[in-house]
C-alpha cells in the first residue's frame, strides 16, 4: 500500500478508535480494507466482509 494510502487508514482507524465507532481486537480473523475515492474528494474506508460472511 502506497505510503500516503497507508496514513489515510491509519487517521481512518485512530479516528474511529477514538469516537468508538471501532474496538481493538485479537480476533485471528480480518477482513481486507481498501479506500474509495468520492466525488468530493475526500476518501472512503470500506471493509471487504464477503468472505466472512460466507462462513
Amino acid at each position: 500500500m502506497p505510503l500516503l494510502k497507508r496514513q489515510k487508514v491509519e487517521d481512518c482507524v485512530t479516528e474511529m478508535l477514538r469516537d468508538g465507532i471501532i474496538r481493538p481486537s485479537d480476533s485471528a480473523w480480518a477482513s481486507p480494507i481498501t479506500l474509495a475515492p468520492k466525488k468530493d474528494g475526500t476518501t472512503r474506508f470500506c471493509v471487504d466482509y464477503r468472505k466472512i460472511n460466507a462462513i
